[in-house]
């Protein structure tokens, strides 16, 4: 093989490894959610997030943006934000205590799997970096999820209002996945996405239960406020083009 057969090779292979470590990470978690490790799981959700952060810009600066990479990206993507939190949400009950309200906690499978098919079709003619992402991210529902065991938000609400809190949230968000709505890029710069890595890493280690507050403060902002700021984007580049 010529050493331009290796340097494409290794190229190609530095983002797909990241990808592969979410998808590694994912598993983890939902085989720690089997066994009622939930903070485990819900740490290891949060560190898989950063593989998603970082394989896009990597595959960019290396060139080496395939159509494979995108769709290897999704399955990720639906595995790390959809199954492994669904999973861990469902393990916090006991199986004796599972009926048909815990079906509601299910919702993101369907919606999830929608959502990611739409994308991947709409990305073909979008610029979803200039237009906003179709749907809230399901990286929020994810880190909802998380955030939610690490603060130990059971503890502090009481079971019963615990699971009904559940039972409201986790369908609303998931509809709101799927909605028009446009919301804007969490990383939007790299001084940003090298903030939410570092917080992200350090989450599982330092200070767990006041970093998961914040995060979930994070995530309840940007869920109700962030489309506004892309609608005031859109609709200031609208009058920009209208005057030229």
């Amino acid at each position: 093989m010529r050493d331009d057969d290796w340097s494409v090779t290794f190229r190609f292979a530095v983002p797909q490894a990241l990808t592969g470590l979410r998808i590694a990470l994912s598993a983890a978690a939902i085989v720690f959610a089997l066994v009622h490790q939930s903070t485990v799981a819900a740490k290891l959700i949060a560190v898989a997030t950063v593989t998603d952060i970082l394989d896009g810009p990597v595959a960019a600066k290396l060139g080496v943006q395939t159509d494979f990479g995108a769709l290897f990206d999704y399955f990720a993507d639906y595995l790390c934000y959809i199954v492994a939190p669904v999973v861990l949400t469902l393990t916090l009950f006991r199986w004796s205590d599972i009926g048909y309200p815990a079906l509601l906690l299910t919702v993101p499978l369907l919606t999830g799997a929608v959502r990611y098919s739409r994308n991947a079709v709409l990305l073909r003619t979008e610029s979803f970096a200039r237009l906003g992402f179709p749907g809230l991210l399901t990286v929020c529902y994810a880190l909802l999820v998380s955030g939610a065991v690490l603060v130990d938000l059971e503890t502090m609400l009481g079971t019963g209002r615990f699971r009904l809190l559940l039972y409201t949230t986790v369908p609303v968000l998931s509809l709101m996945t799927v909605s028009r709505i446009r919301y804007p890029k969490l990383t939007v710069s790299k001084s940003v996405a090298v903030l939410v890595v570092v917080f992200l890493l350090c989450l599982p280690f330092l200070l767990t239960k006041l970093l998961a507050g914040f995060m979930l403060c994070v995530v309840l902002v940007y869920t109700f406020v962030s489309p506004f700021l892309v609608r005031g984007n859109d609709e200031e580049s609208g009058g920009k083009r209208a005057l030229r």
